[in-house]
């Protein structure tokens, strides 16, 4: 049942960041193809998370997902739009990576 949850909130984490790259990609929804992916993602990253929070609470579930979602968004912006952030940066992105641990518990 854990392996199951853990799967489900990454699978759902992983959509979320693809909506992320999506909702670039749709260049403020002008982009048709990246309006679409963005529509289609969320929803999918939406439908995942509700299936994962029936097994376990909404507000673990929700904090959970919401790191992955800022982990995968934050990778996605590094390889894939060559984004640079300064050391300060990741210093503070790895504090909220940390603190949705720390609420999951």
């Amino acid at each position: 049942m854990l392996l199951q949850y853990l799967l489900l909130s990454l699978t759902s984490g992983i959509l979320f960041g693809l909506g992320a790259l999506a909702s670039q990609l749709s260049a403020g929804l002008t982009n048709p193809l990246g309006t679409i992916g963005l529509i289609v993602f969320f929803s999918l990253g939406g439908l995942v998370q509700a299936i994962a929070m029936r097994i376990k609470d909404m507000g673990s579930t929700y904090i959970l997902i919401v790191g992955l979602d800022a982990l995968f968004a934050l990778l996605f912006s590094i390889f894939i739009f060559k984004e640079t952030y300064t050391a300060l940066k990741l210093l503070g992105i790895f504090f909220i990576l940390i603190g949705c641990v720390f609420l999951t518990k």
